[in-house]
């Protein structure tokens, strides 16, 4: 019931039923990042790969830094790359 009355209420607010579903989209992705967590982030996986081609460059140039070597291997390990892991 609550559901309906609030879509009603963006309905009136907005003018419009398909804007009224998409700030009700906007309010549910923004709450589950900042509390709950169930949907990707999508940001992320660019992050990552970024971070990944930058460890590949530091390692190219240095191979014994342990640092680097170690967060590669977390960050193909996420991948599911198992064999750049090692």
């Amino acid at each position: 019931m609550g559901k309906i009355l609030i879509f009603s209420l963006l309905y009136w607010v907005t003018g419009s039923p398909i804007i009224a579903l998409l700030v009700i989209l906007a309010i549910y992705l923004a709450v589950d990042r900042t509390f709950l967590g169930f949907l990707p982030d999508p940001i992320r996986l660019f992050k990552a790969s970024s971070r990944i081609r930058e460890l590949k460059k530091v390692i190219s140039v240095n191979p014994h830094d342990g640092r680097s070597l170690k967060e590669l291997g977390v960050y193909m390990l996420e991948r599911g790359e198992y064999q750049g892991a090692v």
